[in-house]
């Protein structure tokens, strides 16, 4: 335990001091601390020597001899982080020197261990154009395990010369290793390889044959089909399955590699044909299917016919992978010479898709066997399209309980969608329907709230059924709201009147009331006049200067009484009364574009309202900022606020009299907005009818 400690706190001193070495310690006094028994100074030097970069390589590579292998490692893992920064971008000069050096490692006679260390460290550096002619000696050699070690280093290094060390050591290499070199040739991708692994394809062994062929079936050139097909055609029952793998690879490469369609499409066909592994033909079936036209349908119809039920799944694939418009039409067309299986897996693949050119077919398959008509009743809901609709409904009325379940949150997920992609006219009417559909009162409920986020008019009748429903009432409110709208909006004046009515009686809160308001807009008829019973014809009167909170009890126009014919003198001004409308759907009434843009200011608003009835009530106010109000002469609130406004901020129980009753506003202005709204409500927040003259 002591010795642990004290080795411990050596390092801690250590690596505490490293902060102020001195860097400029020779490389080769550093190696040999690296090699010393003292530990401090083998952590100093394993953090100083990376720093001298490939100066230090001449002094660390003999130390990889070792016969301590503490040292070995050190020295390797040195060696490693000098490697990686001469193959940072820009230290092109270093690179060149470090895999110079490194190369040193693998010269004949170095010791197994040193060879494969150099193996491991040279793919970090090597630059194209460095000489790998002491690791392409080991290609050739008789020691398996440094010959592959030597092909890995080879692969990595992935430079020019590399790849011809690595095709070049294919003819003369035993057949199994040929294959592994081969197989190097392939992933490099170089074209320089691919002369000499074509020379390859007349080898006498077969699996070097195949291998050779996967080394120039990257290269997409057509010029390798028929070669290709002859070591597919004569290769051996252990080696099929990758000649035609080879033979498929370079269809699809000289599909990507651009004009010669044809040839690749004539591979797919042939290898469909005549492979004699399943895995084969099903990928050139799938190649068809993705790179191929209305043409090549007959091909993959006649391979899934010959194959028994093998390749239903790849056929089904490769017909809905077809492009084009002209390509969905042949495989519908040939739909129906399909097995059942490959006609399931269609169907379920256009759904996905939301193919809407199978519509037709799939709605037609509504009355085939179970499988189909399950499949085909999936297809219709992930579709959503309005040209299934009414075949999902028909499925709705008619089918058994699992479908009618179904088909009912089908058509519930085609009206959200409609609704979510815009098309709010289609969303309503589906959600009308749905409501028909059904007496669950959770559907129906989905039904009434997806009305009122896309109302359309055809739901006045259903709305109005959900409200006599007391579990639906409150959603039906909200969706009667929306409707009412609707049918302002379509020119349905009575039906509007009657569904805002509806909405008043049912005792919509005044959110609601103003949302509908808020729909209707312009297009609302007079009898919404006083749905929220806002007052908003209005004289106004101002600005008056407001110097202190003693301008509240000022009374600039003579209030209480006031005459707005007649002009108002204040302050050496003569002030005129003007006409001010309430605006939107909560009357707002603007007064700095009514009156003038001031800040520390008053105005006055003036209004008149006739009720047919004594009547006890409410004046409800939204100011910008304070108010004080005045019900037929006499003051009945004031609030000395600064704040924006909104609808009822404040209210006032009041008492109306039958016929006429003045209304007198006085608004305070600070800065910013200046505006007010005022209704006339019951207890219960509905409008008060009255009229204006």
């Amino acid at each position: 335990m002591k010795n642990l400690f004290f080795r411990a706190c050596a390092i801690a001193i250590v690596v505490a001091s490293i902060a102020n070495a001195d860097f400029t310690t020779l490389p080769a006094a550093l190696a040999k601390d690296l090699a010393s028994p003292d530990i401090a100074a083998r952590v100093r030097a394993r953090q100083l020597l990376p720093r001298h970069g490939v100066a230090a390589l001449d002094h660390l590579l003999p130390l990889l001899s070792s016969q301590e292998q503490p040292v070995k490692l050190s020295a390797y893992n040195v060696i490693a982080d000098i490697a990686n920064g001469a193959a940072a971008p820009g230290h092109e000069a270093e690179r060149e020197i470090a895999a110079t050096k490194l190369m040193t490692l693998v010269a004949p006679g170095q010791p197994e261990m040193v060879v494969l260390q150099g193996l491991r460290l040279l793919p970090i550096v090597a630059p194209n154009g460095l000489d790998v002619g002491p690791v392409a000696a080991i290609l050739n050699g008789t020691d398996a395990n440094l010959r592959e070690r030597a092909r890995e280093c080879l692969t990595l290094a992935a430079t020019d010369e590399a790849c011809d060390a690595l095709i070049d050591a294919a003819p003369h290499a035993d057949a199994a290793f040929a294959v592994a070199l081969l197989d190097a040739v392939a992933m490099l991708r170089n074209p320089r390889s691919l002369d000499r692994a074509a020379s390859l394809l007349s080898h006498g062994d077969d699996s070097v044959r195949v291998a050779a062929a996967r080394a120039v079936a990257w290269s997409g050139d057509a010029k390798y089909v028929t070669t290709l097909r002859d070591t597919a055609a004569k290769s051996t029952p252990e080696t099929q399955a990758a000649a035609y793998d080879a033979l498929l690879r370079l269809a699809d490469a000289v599909v990507n590699t651009g004009g010669n369609w044809g040839i690749a499409m004539a591979v797919y066909r042939d290898v469909l044909a005549n492979a004699p592994q399943k895995a084969n033909r099903a990928e050139a079936m799938m190649g068809l299917g993705r790179y191929g036209d209305a043409t090549v349908i007959d091909a993959i119809v006649a391979g899934a016919a010959n194959a028994g039920g093998e390749l239903d799944d790849q056929a089904a694939m490769a017909l809905t992978s077809l492009q084009g418009g002209e390509a969905v039409k042949g495989a519908v067309a040939a739909y129906s010479s399909l097995s059942e299986p490959v006609r399931v897996s269609m169907i379920s693949i256009w759904g996905q898709q939301k193919q809407t050119d199978a519509l037709d077919l799939i709605a037609a398959e509504l009355n085939g066997a179970p499988a189909v008509r399950t499949a085909a009743l999936h297809a219709l809901a992930s579709i959503g399209s309005m040209k299934g609709f009414a075949a999902l409904v028909e499925v709705a009325k008619s089918g058994n309980d699992e479908e009618r379940e179904f088909a009912l949150n089908a058509v519930k997920q085609m009206a959200g969608n409609l609704g979510s992609t815009g098309d709010k006219q289609a969303a309503g009417l589906v959600f009308v329907q749905l409501y028909a559909l059904t007496n669950d009162e959770a559907l129906r409920a989905d039904a009434v709230r997806g009305i009122a986020r896309n109302p359309v008019p055809q739901a006045f009748d259903t709305v109005k059924d959900a409200l006599g429903i007391a579990d639906l009432k409150a959603d039906a409110v909200e969706a009667m709201a929306s409707v009412a709208g609707a049918l302002a909006a379509n020119k349905e004046n009575e039906r509007a009147v009657e569904a805002a009515k509806l909405v008043q009686s049912a005792g919509a809160p005044v959110e609601t009331l103003v949302r509908m308001a808020a729909s209707l807009g312009d297009a609302a008829p007079p009898e919404f006049a006083n749905i929220l019973g806002l007052v908003r014809k209005w004289q106004v009167i101002g600005p008056f200067k407001w110097k202190n909170d003693a301008a509240w009890t000022t009374a600039f126009v003579g209030e209480p009484n006031v005459d707005p014919s007649k002009p108002v003198s204040a302050a050496g001004k003569t002030y005129e009364w003007k006409p001010a409308t309430g605006n939107g759907p909560i009357g707002l009434v603007d007064l700095t574009g009514s009156i003038a843009q001031s800040d520390r200011v008053f105005g006055y608003a003036y209004a008149i309202v006739d009720v047919a009835d004594e009547c006890d009530g409410q004046i409800r106010i939204g100011s910008d900022d304070g108010n004080q109000i005045w019900l037929n002469g006499k003051q009945v609130f004031e609030n000395r606020v600064d704040r924006g406004s909104a609808l009822d901020q404040d209210k006032v129980d009041v008492h109306f009299v039958k016929g006429s009753n003045t209304i007198l506003a006085k608004i305070s202005q600070g800065a910013g907005g200046w505006n007010f709204c005022l209704r006339l409500a019951k207890p219960d927040g509905s409008g008060i009818v009255f009229t204006q003259p």
